[in-house]
């Protein structure tokens, strides 16, 4: 092993060894996941989202806890019903929302994360026939998000970790976008997502 070999391995085992602190109030988060609709068998998509927040620790309390503010955007497609020339459904989709997270320690490093938040859901679906210009359904919701993930802290500024997310649309409303293509779903209830994150502490 030659000199800067041995001085990087040194240099990382040295910060993986010792604890976090986790005296940091402010957070930076970026995910991306995939995702799928909570009700259709038929969907797939991507999604992408940031996080900001700030808090921290009660004095004498394990868990630390910060309020966030998150944005993110989402493209899933979902197939239509034959009988009606098999439509394709594009949805793009931006969504925000506020609420409180929860870290809860399992070891100096190794962290569970709970996150409860309310928003809106901004949805743009084109719905393709062929041979035909696509039809476009907007629709504005009220949501409700619930994540739940774990991070491993590599020091005391910077984690990995992975998260599911279930955003929920409360509102008592039809559907227009399945029903437009016969599409097969329980209702419109909301989506799932799971992904990947990387959080900066500072």
């Amino acid at each position: 092993m030659n000199l800067r070999a041995a001085l990087l391995t040194a240099t990382f085992a040295t910060l993986t060894a010792a604890p976090a602190l986790a005296d940091n109030h402010f957070i930076f988060e970026l995910d991306a996941g995939l995702q799928t609709d909570l009700a259709a068998e038929d969907s797939q998509g991507t999604a992408l989202g940031g996080t900001f927040g700030f808090g921290g620790r009660i004095p004498g309390s394990k868990p630390a806890y910060y309020f966030v503010g998150r944005v993110g955007v989402a493209e899933q497609t979902y197939g239509g019903a034959r009988t009606l020339g098999a439509p394709t459904l594009e949805c793009a989709s931006t969504e925000w929302a506020l609420g409180a997270r929860m870290y809860l320690p399992i070891t100096d490093r190794f962290r569970v994360m709970l996150q409860l938040s309310l928003g809106e859901t901004l949805q743009y679906t084109d719905i393709h026939y062929d041979g035909r210009s696509p039809l476009r359904i907007d629709e504005d919701l009220f949501s409700i998000f619930a994540d739940a993930g774990v991070q491993y802290r590599f020091t005391n500024h910077f984690s990995l970790g992975a998260l599911m997310n279930l955003g929920w649309h409360p509102e008592d409303r039809a559907d227009l976008v399945t029903r437009s293509a016969a599409i097969e779903t329980d209702g419109a209830i909301g989506q799932m997502r799971f992904g990947v994150t990387t959080t900066f502490h500072f």
